[in-house]
């Protein structure tokens, strides 16, 4: 609700000759909402023999919900005092809201992992963790817009009403396709599809009456992303309306395309090799103080749109010594 009001302080408002009451509300929101979904089954090992060995199977997914909401009203009163007493003349209001699509995303993956674990001989043991992940998700960038209606009264008789001969008011409806909410961005719709493998393996002796063993590990892994994004064109058709008290009612449509004019694809691959390595020495000293010695280094491998570089094979991360000494 709107109300004209006289100004509380006649004498001070443009000496006295005129007085402009304005009052604007805007209504300008995006909202997110997301719902997360997860899943885990331990099942029992595919190849059994050790207690270690496990089978775990994985699921996720989500969906996103993006909603808009927005409108503008203005209205403003031109006070006279002429008459020796404050009367609204000249009023103006203009509303303005905007319709929305729900703007939609989702992913969906799954997962397995299954340990395996062996003693060949004594002293001896070798563990081996394969585990594979893929998914797929459609994503867009926001709320499409769908309308936006401009309700803008004019007072040609300058009584502050629009009710009189010859006021008129103009109703203008623009319809948008493949826009975001600001009415400028285009919508765009990406179709991804990841996959990720990963390889763990260890190699621990320990010979018999010896102080120290060996740990030689190494952890291979390969990421691959596709991603595909269409860009919408952005087009609208535009509905004028302008109804004139006491007079005729005139329409006019007009349909046209803005920049960015679209649509448009582009493919991306992205793909990343890795194996990190360990070479570590474990040592026992009295059956219960734990001394490991790790050297840690990697192998990288990777390509983005077309481009591929390598790394040394011994790109050394870190040497880490570390002690256990239980207090009891």
């Amino acid at each position: 609700m709107i109300a004209y009001t006289t100004p509380q302080d006649p004498a001070s408002a443009l000496n006295g000759t005129g007085y402009t009451n304005s009052n604007t509300t805007v209504k300008n929101k995006v909202s997110i909402y997301q719902i997360p979904i997860g899943y885990a089954a331990f099942l029992p090992p595919l190849i059994g023999g050790n207690k270690k060995n496990q089978f775990i199977v994985t699921g996720d997914a989500f969906v996103n919900l993006a909603a808009a909401e927005y409108s503008t009203v203005t209205a403003t009163a031109i006070f006279s005092h002429a008459t020796g007493s404050w009367a609204p003349s000249t009023a103006h209001d203009n509303e303005v809201t905007r319709s929305f699509d729900l703007g939609a995303s989702f992913k969906i993956g799954a997962g397995a992992i299954h340990s395996l674990y062996f003693t060949p001989a004594p002293g001896v043991e070798y563990g081996i963790v394969p585990a594979v992940y893929v998914d797929y998700a459609r994503l867009t960038n926001g709320a499409p817009l769908k309308s936006q209606t401009t309700v803008d009264k004019t007072d040609v008789n300058a009584n502050g009403n629009f009710t009189t001969v010859n006021d008129f008011t103009t109703t203008t409806t623009i319809t948008y396709a493949g826009v975001l909410s600001d009415g400028v961005t285009a919508l765009t719709t990406t179709d991804q599809v990841e996959v990720f493998i990963s390889v763990p393996m260890v190699l621990k002796i320990t010979p018999q009456g010896w102080i120290f063993g060996f740990t030689i590990a190494t952890t291979p892994q390969a990421f691959y992303q596709y991603q595909g994004t269409s860009t919408a064109s952005i087009t609208q058709s535009q509905t004028a309306t302008t109804v004139i008290v006491g007079g005729a009612t005139t329409t006019t449509t007009s349909t046209s395309a803005v920049t960015p004019a679209g649509p448009g694809f582009t493919v991306n691959h992205t793909w990343t090799f890795q194996a990190i390595h360990t070479l570590g020495l474990n040592f026992v000293f009295f059956d219960k103080v734990l001394l490991d010695v790790l050297l840690n280094f990697k192998s990288l491998a990777n390509g983005i749109g077309g481009q591929t570089s390598l790394s040394s094979l011994f790109d050394f991360n870190n040497l880490t010594i570390q002690a256990t000494v239980p207090l009891s």
